[in-house]
């Protein structure tokens, strides 16, 4: 591209409101995504035409680097990513037929991973960073031969809730003391730590305590949980337990505090965890199966 038409170009960058402008030479235009969804905005397209001239710019190579955010497995992101790329190439030439376009798919990127970037000209310096991370995966990938190496670059969970159901058998310490089968609610809303392979519940659970077809206990806790969650989707953590126990029989209520070792396994729609643990007036032991959202 002659330097007259690179020092025309305006830099935008699209944002879900529109686009703010720069007074620098146009390097890229991005175009957002709604979470897990690969499909094109229309607008956003057209606006980086215009943004971009692109009609002006049929003999420079145009690069499109799609990446998602990195919830869920690595290989759904990394093949969500390219998705995001070849349909945005689509989109382009079919506004601009004579345009050369690359697309790639870069897979989890922590921040702005609901975008594709489109580049023109030499990369700027996000960008740069973006493939040298890039090609370290891909040197990470080769050198393990599996792909799920590529987690390591970078792998910060969460950002959604987690609502399921728990079946238990729970065994009590005060009125009968007796085993209880122990269905309940588990919900949970789980933050983006930003840390790799740090898994952070911040939840509450509530269970009734059943003795044939008469419910004879309740309890609620507020359960915080911390633990490892690997690339697979395998998780192992520890949860706390605070909060009381109810007894229909003697109408009593109970603080009650302790705590529950947690194992289980999430993808992108559902989690299953299997908890065991002690409080004060129960030993617990459950399964839960959950919905994300």
């Amino acid at each position: 591209m002659n330097m007259k038409l690179a020092s025309g170009l305006v830099l935008g960058i699209l944002t879900m409101d529109g686009i703010s402008y720069s007074q620098e030479t146009a390097r890229e235009c991005t175009v957002p995504f709604k979470w897990d969804s690969a499909k094109v905005n229309g607008r956003a397209v057209d606006d980086c035409v215009n943004t971009l001239r692109l009609q002006a710019a049929t003999q420079e190579p145009l690069q499109i680097v799609g990446s998602a955010t990195p919830e869920g497995p690595t290989q759904y992101n990394q093949r969500l990513s390219e998705r995001r790329a070849n349909n945005l190439k689509a989109a382009l030439v079919q506004r601009v037929p004579e345009l050369k376009v690359e697309a790639r798919g870069v897979g989890e990127i922590p921040q702005n991973g609901l975008i594709a970037r489109i580049i023109v000209e030499a990369p700027t310096q996000e960008s740069q960073a973006v493939a040298e991370e890039t090609v370290v995966r891909e040197e990470l990938t080769a050198s393990a031969a599996t792909p799920e190496v590529t987690a390591t670059a970078t792998q910060p969970i969460g950002g959604n809730w987690r609502v399921g159901p728990r079946a238990g058998m729970d065994h009590t310490r005060v009125e009968d003391k007796d085993d209880y089968f122990a269905p309940g609610l588990d919900i949970a809303y789980v933050p983006q730590t930003g840390v790799q392979n740090l898994r952070v519940e911040i939840g509450a659970i509530g269970n009734v305590y059943m003795k044939g077809e008469e419910q004879e206990m309740s309890s609620v806790h507020f359960a915080p949980m911390v633990g490892y969650q690997a690339s697979n989707g395998l998780i192992a953590g520890v949860r706390g337990l605070v909060g009381a126990v109810q007894s229909d029989i003697s109408d009593d209520t109970l603080d009650d505090a302790g705590a529950e070792l947690r194992l289980g396994r999430e993808t992108r729609t559902w989690s299953a965890f299997l908890g065991a643990g002690q409080t004060e007036n129960l030993d617990r032991i459950g399964l839960d199966i959950g919905w994300r959202f």
